[in-house]
């Protein structure tokens, strides 16, 4: 399975988890070198920068235990799309009057990296998506991000 087919399947499955249970909790769905899937679960500690630390540093040793090749981090989101940045910045998205409420995907190998998001619009008794937007970022960052290393990168 290629990276982009991961991140399809990813996506398909996390809209219908969403779909069930109205929500989604931070996940990792990663495919090991036996080609075997594991979903690990993201601990939601209090969520202090600290406390995520240890967190993503505990997923990194995960991955080296498990051989992972292939990891897509999975989280519900707030974004703010096509507004001016200065302003954004002194909001955070989640308090902005203009958010939407996003699922993003954040997934790598040893030689890609590829970010996906999905729009959530909630209504009474429904919920409803918007397209996928798969992406190759120009730079990937963050604490569940950049987890395997890289062909051809100094360790």
């Amino acid at each position: 399975m290629t990276l982009r087919e991961h991140m399809e399947f990813a996506v398909t499955n996390a809209r219908k988890i969403f779909t069930m249970q109205g929500g989604l909790a931070p996940m990792i769905h990663a495919i090991d070198e036996d080609g075997q899937h594991h979903i690990v679960q993201i601990p939601q500690a209090g969520g202090n920068d600290q406390e995520k630390d240890v967190i993503a540093v505990g997923v990194r040793q995960l991955a080296q235990e498990k051989n992972f090749v292939q990891m897509i981090f999975i989280s519900e989101a707030w974004v703010i799309k096509g507004k001016d940045r200065d302003k954004v910045k002194s909001t955070r998205p989640s308090q902005h009057p203009d958010r939407i409420e996003v699922l993003v995907f954040q997934g790598e190998d040893a030689i890609q990296s590829l970010c996906a998001m999905v729009e959530i619009k909630r209504h009474k008794t429904t919920i409803e998506f918007g397209p996928v937007d798969i992406w190759t970022p120009s730079t990937q960052e963050g604490r569940f991000a950049s987890f395997l290393p890289k062909k051809g990168a100094m360790h």
